[in-house]
């Protein structure tokens, strides 16, 4: 787990002494409760095939896992959505982030796998096992698997488990294309550490948000606006170029995605301002029909 969050996004952050082990936390807790429902969905029912029908034994097993594995899964629900929220506000930073982003939108995927699966454990801790118990306590062994019925609670509890498996699967590859994305990083003018540079560059003004300006990861964010005022409505592609004019590193582009619902809106997030000293950036717009329109900006950045 150590070795796996040292590779993910926690491992850029430069609280990296809280972060790290807030992840580790995070996916030794994951790893109970997601391996846990694995064994439970695809093991298990193999497994009662093998008790001897009418002997109890089934329903005994089933009365006394529910409530052990389902105290390791509250320990370890509680504790993921500390942690989960956690890397959440800190990845995301403002609301809005959730709604307007792949990885925003990937985690309420996750949330929602995250709700069913804690609602499938309160089903079977608050139905499942009462009723296992009650056979499990018939006086006659034999009595117990023929009350009537407890063949049908045994179904539902086979069935749930395979169900709850798939579901943790889906957990899996929510996870898996989280952590193939780039965090939703908070717009950078709402953020109190921002540097903003704005301008006019043919026919458009611009202003351009850095937070925080500093060496290391930072968000960027344009927004561009026509003649009038009002938004850009065109399809534009917006690049950012980083020459350092300290020294010979050459030129880096990226470039900045824009956010769905909000015309002429672009951001990104980057680790390409990646020392201090003086740098110049370049502000590239394409348009179809149009010819494209740069800005050289130049400034320093203090550690």
């Amino acid at each position: 787990m150590f070795t796996t969050a040292l590779n993910s996004h926690a491992a850029n952050r430069r609280d990296l002494w809280f972060m790290l082990p807030v992840d580790v936390l995070h996916l030794i807790c994951a790893g109970f409760w997601v391996g846990g429902l694995m064994l439970l969905g695809l093991a298990l029912p193999r497994a009662l095939g093998a008790f001897a029908p009418g002997t109890g034994d089934l329903s005994r097993l089933i009365s006394a896992l529910i409530p052990h594995f389902s105290f390791i899964v509250m320990i370890s629900v509680i504790l993921l959505s500390i942690t989960g929220v956690t890397e959440a506000v800190v990845d995301l930073g403002v609301w809005k982030a959730l709604w307007i982003s792949s990885y925003g939108q990937i985690l309420l995927i996750k949330l929602a796998i995250m709700i069913s699966l804690v609602c499938l454990l309160a089903y079977h801790l608050l139905y499942i096992s009462p009723r296992m118990r009650i056979y499990a306590r018939a006086i006659d062994e034999r009595e117990a698997n023929n009350v009537p019925g407890s063949g049908k609670v045994h179904r539902v509890f086979i069935k749930m488990q395979k169900t709850e498996a798939l579901l943790a699967f889906c957990l899996l590859l929510s996870v898996g294309a989280l952590t193939s994305l780039n965090p939703a990083w908070p717009a950078a003018l709402s953020l109190p550490n921002s540097v903003t540079y704005k301008g006019t560059i043919s026919d458009l003004t611009y202003l351009l948000a850095i937070n925080p300006s500093k060496p290391g990861p930072n968000t960027f964010e344009v927004i561009l606006k026509d003649r009038t005022g009002q938004p850009v409505k065109a399809d534009c592609t917006v690049f950012l170029r980083e020459i350092m004019l300290d020294m010979d590193m050459g030129i880096e582009q990226i470039e900045l995605q824009p956010v769905p619902g909000h015309n002429g809106l672009y951001t990104t997030y980057s680790e390409v301002l990646s020392m201090a000293g003086h740098w110049q950036m370049t502000l590239l717009v394409r348009r179809s029909g149009f010819a494209d329109i740069k800005k050289n900006i130049t400034f320093s950045m203090n550690v």
